[in-house]
């Protein structure tokens, strides 16, 4: 029994040690896997956050539910101050050193009015944006999961090249933008962004 044993250890040790002497270490390659499964879907990790893929809630006032997708918790939340056309806004935000995520919510006072998405309303997120010289890219109408939605493609500077996708809905006197930032040359993050656009929906 204690030779089966010894062996057996052996085995494992030599495993080790040919993973230690490949040129790539282990840590690198698990890096590697952990952010390619986390945008499949399939690993538990995410960078920094150690979460799965997870389904995001968030209720607006007429109890309709916005839904999307992503691989870590919205943790960073607040209000915006009411005035007499924005009631009860607020945000839900994420930022790592790879991206940002903001999901805006807010209902006006005037059922008559709705807000305009446009450059201006989808970098209303970001101190200083004068100096990040945004530009409109691309803006359209998308029908994601049977809703009307504006998508955007805003190209800016921060540090290198940014990009940043919008999304805006429209849901009577209540609307919600979702942005989602990132650098530019970063295909993981372009990637992770059209899953979590993809699985937008609101009912």
């Amino acid at each position: 029994m204690k030779k089966k044993i010894c062996s057996k250890v052996l085995v494992i040790m030599l495993m080790l040690a040919a993973l230690f002497t490949s040129g790539c270490g282990p840590e690198v390659r698990l890096g590697a896997i952990m952010l390619r499964d986390a945008i499949k879907g399939d690993s538990p990790f995410f960078e920094d956050s150690g979460s799965k893929w997870k389904t995001i809630k968030l209720e607006q006032n007429d109890g309709k539910i916005l839904q999307l997708d992503l691989p870590f918790a919205l943790n960073d939340n607040g209000e915006f101050e009411s005035d007499d056309i924005v009631q009860n806004a607020e945000w839900h935000r994420y930022k790592n050193d790879s991206i940002f995520v903001s999901v805006d919510h807010c209902r006006l006072a005037d059922s008559k009015k709705e807000v305009t998405f446009n450059l201006k309303t989808f970098t209303a997120d970001f101190g200083g944006r004068e100096k990040m010289h945004p530009k409109l890219k691309k803006i359209e109408k998308r029908t994601i999961n049977g809703k009307e939605m504006t998508y955007a493609e805003i190209q800016a500077e921060d540090n290198g090249a940014r990009t940043i996708e919008c999304v805006g809905i429209h849901s009577g006197r209540e609307s919600w933008t979702i942005i989602y930032a990132y650098r530019s040359d970063d295909k993981a993050m372009h990637k992770l962004v059209e899953k979590s656009i993809a699985s937008i929906s609101l009912g």
